[in-house]
């Protein structure tokens, strides 16, 4: 989840229709739950509004994938996404966290949900 005030972020990626993951994203705008939604290579299939107020010069989405300027933590970005691209339909859904450090503000805390189902996708929140 991106939560401004707390400074997260979630990651997912189920197999969904882009209606359904829409619906997804904005039932969870109305608890207040900002999330992106990749797919299984990393690609933002879709942003919340909530999500997008938390974007800045050092944390954003760019053609399509999600932009983190310190490098530390786009390796582990990286790595996150890399391990999702590994689950297979047996693996049991995991949760995996990720700090995104910024020079300019506090730190944006990412849960990622890495799941498979049919094809796989990956949920930040």
């Amino acid at each position: 989840m991106l939560d401004a005030r707390q400074g997260s972020v979630p990651i997912y990626q189920p197999a969904m229709t882009p209606k359904e993951y829409s619906s997804v994203l904005i039932a969870l705008d109305l608890i207040n739950h900002p999330a992106i939604l990749l797919d299984r290579d990393g690609s933002v299939l879709a942003v919340s509004g909530k999500a997008s107020k938390v974007f800045d010069s050092e944390f954003s989405v760019r053609g399509r994938r999600i932009y983190v300027a310190d490098c530390q933590s786009r390796m582990k970005l990286d790595a996150l996404l890399d391990r999702a691209r590994l689950v297979s339909e047996k693996q049991v859904p995991s949760v995996s966290h990720l700090a995104v450090n910024r020079a300019s503000r506090r730190p944006i805390v990412m849960e990622a949900i890495l799941r498979s189902s049919g094809s796989s996708s990956l949920l930040v929140t």
